[in-house]
Parts: C-alpha cells; sequence; structure tokens
C-alpha cells in the first residue's frame, strides 16, 4: 500500500484564494503573522520569541515588514531579514503603524519534526 500524501488546499480570505499546505514537502517551511497593529507610527524595535526546540537561533531567518497606512494590501516595505544580536531579532531603522513578521526554518529541519517553543 503507498503512503498517503498529506498535502490540503486551504481558502484564505487575506487575500482571497487558495493556499496549499504541503506537511510532508521538501524544504523550509514558514510562518507568518497576520497584520499587527502597533497602534501609533514609529521605529519597530527588537523582536523576541521562545527558542524554538531542537533549532539553533541562528538558523533561521526572520524577516520582517511594515507599514504607515491602514491598507492591507499596498504601502507594505518589501520582506526586511532582521539581524540577530543578544537581545533578539532587528531590522534597524524600519519603521509603521502595522506590521507582519515571517519566520523561516532551514531546510535542515524535518518536515515532519515537530515544532514547539520551549
Amino acid at each position: 500500500m503507498g503512503r498517503i500524501r498529506r498535502t490540503f488546499l486551504l481558502l484564505t480570505n487575506n487575500p482571497r484564494g487558495l493556499t496549499r499546505v504541503d506537511f510532508d514537502g521538501d524544504g523550509p517551511r514558514t510562518a507568518k503573522t497576520k497584520r499587527l497593529d502597533l497602534r501609533s507610527p514609529g521605529q519597530i524595535g527588537t523582536l523576541r520569541f521562545n527558542r524554538i526546540r531542537d533549532v539553533a537561533s541562528e538558523e533561521l531567518l526572520v524577516e520582517i515588514r511594515a507599514n504607515l497606512g491602514r491598507d492591507k494590501f499596498e504601502g507594505w516595505t518589501s520582506w526586511q531579514p532582521a539581524t540577530l544580536n543578544h537581545s533578539g531579532w532587528l531590522v534597524p531603522e524600519l519603521r509603521g503603524e502595522f506590521s507582519e513578521v515571517r519566520i523561516t526554518l532551514p531546510n535542515t529541519v524535518s518536515a515532519a519534526h515537530p515544532i514547539g517553543c520551549r
């Protein structure tokens, strides 16, 4: 009997469309936040979060983008790679009232590996 592939199509609403989710896929895995409302325009500071189990912080790709306006689709900066320092990830001089964060795990982490924080 063959192996069952764990690939699904999901409906998305921002933007509207279909997204393919492949739990057995190869390559890096990415997680992205929704739009974060910072309540007032300003410089975006250092991002901190718990360590991801069995993945060194240096192996993560953390990117941030920002928007000074309220539009969900226009006015966003390009994704800016954040640099890791002793206190977290930072994109110097990034300003906005809204931001999104994208974290990419390296190819070395198996798709079957459970991701958890410690």
